[in-house]
């Protein structure tokens, strides 16, 4: 049996300390089979039962793109990685019974894509595109069939079948409710800067185009670091509902997040804020240029790694008349001291309070010590309960903007965690959003 380990149960050894094994069943014996804090997942046995195939982290730490990985279960056999150099990101793995080859799910900049691995010539061959987003992959025994589930800008997550060969086509029609709903014009847009052709979203109030332009526009601004804005169904509080409101919608992917390859998602080791804040603001300078976005009239949010650099935005800027800072950091350090992944979030802002007296390295990159900057009206929304970016990160930036006399709010939603998963508390939000840009932006 094969396995994932790590040394105790809090979530953040899986990046400190968790560890690849395989375990004889017969004797008990468990080996070993990658060095401690190698994260893996998607694991799949070789068909002679002889190799592992899983995909994870591309480079040497946490921040890293995904990528496929095989090891032999020979005695000191060490592991290979077989897409370094794939401009994309490996998501997950799958094998027919009765085959050697391996199937990938690959994400492709704002698309997805089934790469085909033949383990005998290590030929890894795009099999399959798909102009939106897959999430998961299954193979039917004999190879012929492959099922996932996937999204376009016009229809939510349904389930695909289809040759892994060829092409995938719905065969599930969950959300024929949404037929009679009037939905904007989703398109992706592209622009160079600093070494990278970076991608995202457009997406348009129902019934417009660019013609209609310049229009209101809201920058929404995807989490993770590693995280990325695909090209389907962006039904979120940050896309087909900001759109409703009478807003142009602009969904960046700067560097630091997935579908474009490994030293694309390393790029933000140490440094959050720096040029993926410059990538967005390109973007933007983009659709203003082309006449798209009104620049009297923009604002910005996100949650997670997006509420992150929505606080960071408004300490480095005053063109944007409106943010949204959803479950966002605003002191690094103290994330290394309250998260629940702090080993992740050391590597964000770069060292950790233990080291010195300071100063300390992430200060220059956390957004509390920008904040004294800030102008624009910022609302805050975050979970009670929410341990993966603790609401006292939230209360932190709600207060320094006070300090500054920056209009602000603050709203906690009980039981929450980083996600908000109430029915009420999701329709609460997004009423709110709705109403703090409508309120700071006109137009919309």
């Amino acid at each position: 049996m094969a396995l994932t380990l790590w040394d105790t149960p809090e979530i953040d050894q899986i990046i400190a300390s968790s560890q690849l094994a395989i375990l004889n069943l017969n004797d008990g014996d468990l080996r070993p089979v990658c060095e401690p804090g190698f994260n893996t997942d998607s694991i799949i046995w070789s068909h002679d039962g002889q190799a592992l195939y899983f995909f994870g982290q591309g480079g040497k730490t946490a921040v890293s793109s995904y990528q496929l990985w095989t090891v032999a279960l020979d005695e000191g056999a060490e592991r290979r990685c077989l897409t370094q150099d794939l401009p994309a990101c490996v998501f997950n793995l799958t094998r027919a019974n009765s085959s050697d080859d391996i199937l990938a799910l690959v994400a492709e900049g704002t698309e997805s894509a089934i790469y085909r691995l033949s383990p005998a010539d290590g030929d890894f061959i795009k099999t399959l595109h798909f102009e939106g987003e897959l999430i998961g992959i299954s193979v039917s025994d004999d190879g012929s069939v492959l099922g996932t589930l996937g999204s376009s800008p016009r229809r939510p997550l349904d389930i695909y079948c289809g040759s892994p060969d060829g092409d995938v086509q719905p065969v599930s029609d969950f959300h024929t409710v949404l037929n009679e709903v009037r939905l904007g014009f989703q398109e992706i847009v592209t622009w160079d800067r600093a070494g990278f052709t970076l991608d995202g979203l457009l997406i348009w109030p129902p019934g417009k185009s660019r013609a209609d332009g310049p229009l209101p526009a809201i920058v929404s601004i995807h989490g993770g670091p590693y995280g990325r804005w695909a090209n389907g169904f962006k039904a979120n509080a940050f896309g087909q509902w900001l759109a409703a409101q009478g807003y142009l919608v602009f969904l960046p992917n700067p560097r630091g997040g997935a579908g474009h390859g490994q030293a694309f998602a390393e790029a933000v080791l140490n440094s959050v804020g720096d040029d993926d804040y410059l990538d967005i603001m390109a973007g933007v300078d983009v659709v203003v240029e082309e006449g798209l976005a009104d620049p009297e009239r923009l604002g910005c949010g996100g949650w997670s790694q997006g509420g992150f650099m929505t606080a960071w935005i408004v300490g480095h800027t005053d063109r944007f008349k409106a943010g949204v800072m959803g479950a966002g950091v605003s002191d690094w350090g103290m994330m290394i001291a309250t998260s629940d992944i702090p080993s992740y979030e050391a590597l964000m802002g770069g060292g950790n309070p233990y080291e010195s007296a300071g100063p300390h390295s992430f200060d220059k990159q956390s957004p509390i010590s920008y904040v004294h900057n800030a102008r624009t009206p910022t609302l805050i929304l975050h979970g009670e309960n929410d341990e993966r970016v603790p609401v006292s990160q939230g209360i932190f930036f709600h207060r320094g903007l006070r300090a500054h006399g920056v209009p602000t709010e603050l709203v906690t939603y009980p039981r929450e965690p980083h996600g908000i998963g109430e029915r009420n508390h999701q329709i609460d939000l997004m009423r709110r959003m709705a109403a703090w840009y409508k309120k700071w932006i006109p137009g919309g």
